[in-house]
C-alpha cells in the first residue's frame, strides 16, 4: 500500500498546477487509494485466516481424502468436500486480491511515468487517457469482484 500511495502522490504532484491536472487530481487519487485500502484490508484478513491450520489447503485436501478411505458417513464426506471447496475459493480470493493490488501499483506507476513524459516533452495526452481509462476500469473491476464475492456468500 505504501508503494501505491507514493506513486499516486507522485502522479498528482507531477501535474499539479498544469493543464494536465484534470487527468488525475487529489480527489481521484483519494478514491483510488480508498479502493486499494479496502482490497488490501480484505487481503490481510484472508491471509490471517488462511494461516490457520484448518484453512491450510494441503490439510483440507488430506482430510477430505482421508475420510473417503475411512468409510465415513456420506454427510461427513460431503461436509469435508464442501470445506475443501470453500478453502480453495478462499485461497483463490487471496491470490486474486494480491494480483489486483500488484496490477494497480503497476498502472499507477505507468501513469506517473506517462504524466512526467507528457509534462516534460509536451507529447500527446492520448496515451495518458488510455492509462487513466485502464486504471478506472481496474478500480471498477475490483469493486465488482468484491461485490460479487459478497453476494455469493
Amino acid at each position: 500500500m505504501r508503494a501505491l500511495r507514493s506513486a499516486l502522490d507522485q502522479a498528482v504532484a507531477s501535474v499539479a498546477g498544469t493543464g494536465y491536472e484534470a487527468l488525475i487530481d487529489r480527489e481521484a487519487a483519494k478514491l483510488i487509494a480508498q479502493e486499494a485500502e479496502r482490497i488490501a484490508a480484505r487481503h490481510a484478513e484472508l491471509v490471517r485466516l488462511l494461516a490457520r491450520e484448518e484453512f491450510r489447503l494441503d490439510k483440507a485436501e488430506a482430510d477430505a481424502a482421508g475420510l473417503g478411505h475411512q468409510h465415513a458417513s456420506g454427510r461427513v464426506r460431503a461436509s469435508s468436500r464442501l470445506h475443501l471447496e470453500n478453502v480453495r475459493r478462499l485461497h483463490h480470493l487471496a491470490e486474486r486480491d494480491e494480483r489486483a493490488l500488484d496490477e494497480l501499483v503497476a498502472l499507477v506507476n505507468a501513469l506517473h511515468a506517462q504524466l512526467m513524459l507528457l509534462r516534460l516533452s509536451g507529447s500527446s495526452a492520448d496515451s495518458v487517457d488510455d492509462i487513466v481509462s485502464d486504471l478506472w476500469a481496474h478500480i471498477e473491476g475490483l469493486r465488482q469482484a468484491s461485490t460479487e464475492g459478497v453476494k455469493a456468500t
